[in-house]
């Protein structure tokens, strides 16, 4: 098949409203594992929204010099056989270890996507 395909699997909306009750669920479990087996082939790319990916804290940004900021899409391409990590994050919430996540045993550069309203001081940060 010729271009691009997208597949999208939600447990929780990308807003973070809807959310499948998981703490416990054993069917969720096996879902999660049986998911995290599949999903390398299903393609180069994959998504989630700012609920998903939020495990570390928000932080103070203030220490960031966003005098030299650009509001403008930055484009990065993956190395060969790296997977692209898509993270939805209107509003600059997320913050990163680094540029790169592992999920089971695939390293991910991380997309950030966000709208307007996030701070010129997150994007001194992704930067």
């Amino acid at each position: 098949m010729d271009g691009a395909r997208v597949i999208c699997h939600m447990m929780t909306t990308i807003d973070g409203k809807i959310v499948i009750d998981w703490d416990g669920n054993a069917e969720y479990d096996l879902a999660g594992e049986k998911y995290d087996e599949l999903i390398p082939s299903y393609g180069q790319a994959y998504g989630c929204g700012r609920s998903t990916f939020q495990y570390l804290p928000e932080s103070d940004l203030s220490g960031f010099d966003a005098s030299g900021v650009r509001r403008e899409d930055k484009i990065i391409k993956p190395a060969e056989g790296q997977f692209l990590v898509v993270a939805f994050d209107r509003f600059g919430k997320l913050r990163w270890e680094s540029n790169t996540m592992d999920y089971g045993a695939t390293s991910s550069l991380i997309l950030e996507v966000v709208t307007k309203q996030v701070s010129s001081e997150f994007l001194a940060y992704l930067d």
